[in-house]
């Protein structure tokens, strides 16, 4: 018995003296993946890029490296592809740059972008960036969605897919240009940027820390193209997990919905029709619902990279055209969730007699229910602010309409949880439409 005893706990000490030496070389593996410091490729030489990156080459596209810049030339042939590929690092909240310049016009991509290290080469990717012509070059997106898994979803919300997302024409070719792409984990989102400049985003479902390369190069879509590309930078720089502080106004007048600002979820579908255009006069949204309507149905809802609830100041202007059997809601919403959801939302919803009537609605309680106020102020006018505000000493959350105060509870919502400030149109019924224009939204959430 002894002896057997003392075999098991041998086998015991020889399994766990493994797994320690096993856990201390694999963390040793991939630290590289989760180092916190910026990635800057160093075109300087051949060797130089070939230690930084994987070279993936099909057909006679060549590369080669001069005055600091990589070159790709040559003519394509069908499938030509020429890629480079970084070592592998866990997905996080970053920034990726690549400046490039393209001398010539034809039928070929020039992208930026990452893929999933688990999927096989570029089985799950996303890359945006030029997709050359003669006639109409432009950015655009490239790849497939970015679930979590292949399969996880069927389709995306309409808007979402690569495919429906806008063009934004390229200017000024032979000139160099710089792509940055900004993967958010808490918005969910890559937004890219040329110039400076935001141009849009996609869904972006895969969750942090999942391994991925950054990748960037040619590919022809089309033979007998003459290709002459330079890159002069290729940049991977962490930025923080999430939002500590957020203090701006957004009056909506640029071409896109600011990406860094918001996450844009719009239900249109065969059951209801939306529209958002940002404007020099601000986001125009429009909308109907169709007799397939049976009960309240979100008609869109734009939201904040999540932060650490602390004290908040939040109000919409917004200028009203039509509201019919509809509701505007500006407020504040817990990052989590089903039935973790909590939320504190005043707006206005139309009335027979008199239009435009306060609303307020959300938990407080502490009995996880979701309650209403009754109405209590009419707009004075057809442009309408509306106003939330949290007080992280006293945890009060106090909702507001044209300046009137029309409610004020002990919010369920606790400090330093996770939460995002948010905006939409809620639709009542299979008659609902709405036309209105959101002048700016003013936001303040400061760490105590």
């Amino acid at each position: 018995m002894k002896r057997v005893l003392g075999w098991l706990l041998l086998g015991v000490f020889a399994f766990a003296a493994f797994y320690v030496v096993y856990a201390h070389l694999t963390s040793i593996a991939t630290a590289k993946r989760y180092r916190a410091l910026p990635d800057v490729a160093s075109f300087d030489s051949e060797d130089a890029v070939k230690r930084d990156f994987t070279v993936r080459k099909d057909g006679a596209l060549a590369w080669s490296v001069s005055g600091g810049e990589l070159h790709v030339t040559g003519k394509t042939s069908p499938g030509a592809r020429l890629e480079f590929a970084s070592d592998v690092r866990s997905l996080e909240e970053a920034t990726i740059t690549m400046r490039f310049k393209v001398a010539t016009a034809g039928a070929y991509d020039v992208t930026l972008g990452i893929e999933s290290d688990h999927s096989g080469e570029g089985a799950q990717r996303i890359a945006y960036g030029l997709r050359n012509d003669r006639s109409a070059p432009a950015y655009a997106w490239d790849g497939n969605p970015l679930h979590p898994m292949p399969g996880i979803r069927g389709r995306g919300l309409p808007g979402e897919e690569l495919d429906e997302k806008a063009r934004v024409p390229f200017a000024d070719p032979g000139e160099w240009h710089e792509l940055t792409l900004a993967p958010s984990t808490s918005l969910h989102r890559i937004a890219a940027f040329v110039d400076g400049i935001p141009t849009g985003s996609v869904l972006a479902e895969w969750i942090g820390g999942i391994p991925v390369r950054l990748v960037f190069g040619v590919r022809a879509r089309e033979a007998d193209q003459d290709v002459d590309v330079s890159f002069a930078k290729v940049r991977y720089e962490p930025r923080a997990g999430e939002a500590q502080a957020l203090d701006w106004t957004d009056p909506f007048n640029g071409k896109v919905i600011d990406p860094r600002h918001w996450a844009v979820h719009s239900f249109a579908s065969d059951l209801l029709s939306v529209s958002l255009e940002p404007t020099k006069q601000g986001l125009v949204a429009t909308g109907k619902a169709t007799p397939r309507i049976t009960g309240p149905s979100a008609a869109f809802m734009m939201d904040t990279p999540s932060f650490p609830l602390s004290s908040v100041q939040a109000m919409a202007t917004v200028q009203v055209r039509e509201l019919r059997h509809a509701a505007f809601f500006l407020g504040i919403t817990s990052a989590l969730g089903g039935p973790h959801l909590r939320f504190f939302d005043t707006g206005f919803h139309d009335e027979k007699d008199k239009p435009f009537a306060s609303m307020v609605s959300g938990h407080w309680g502490r009995d996880a229910q979701v309650r209403f106020d009754p109405p209590v102020h009419w707009a004075d006018s057809d442009v309408v602010t509306v106003e939330v505000d949290f007080d992280a000493k006293t945890r009060v959350a106090r909702a507001k309409m044209d300046g009137k105060v029309v409610g004020e509870h002990v919010s369920d919502l606790n400090p330093r949880e996770h939460v995002r400030v948010r905006f939409g149109v809620v639709l009542d019924d299979a008659t609902s439409s709405f036309d209105l224009t959101v002048r700016e939204v003013r936001l303040r959430a400061l760490s105590d």
